[in-house]
């Protein structure tokens, strides 16, 4: 098992301001996290590196939720927008 799975911190020191929102895709290569500062980070699970952040939202995002292929993000807020992100450009297993 990787350091997923083990329960390992990863990239916490690193967040970007209180986190509302967290989601695994279904690979478990990407972790995204939604946050206060109106961007969704997406994260190499097994590194911890954040290797894309999406920006769109002018408010808190409070939701953050995989396609079920994962090749789609969906990122609600405050804003009361809906936002659905391309994940084609993010590693796959």
């Amino acid at each position: 098992m990787g350091p997923r799975h083990r329960g390992d911190e990863r990239g916490a020191r690193r967040a970007h301001g209180p986190v509302t929102s967290v989601a695994l895709s279904p690979s478990g290569a990407t972790l995204a996290s939604g946050s206060h500062d109106t961007t969704v980070k997406l994260w190499t699970a097994d590194t911890g590196t954040e290797p894309r952040t999406r920006r769109g939202h002018t408010d808190w995002i409070t939701a953050v939720v995989f396609s079920p292929s994962g090749r789609a993000l969906a990122s609600g807020g405050y804003d009361t927008m809906v936002r659905v992100w391309d994940t084609s450009d993010l590693p796959r297993r």
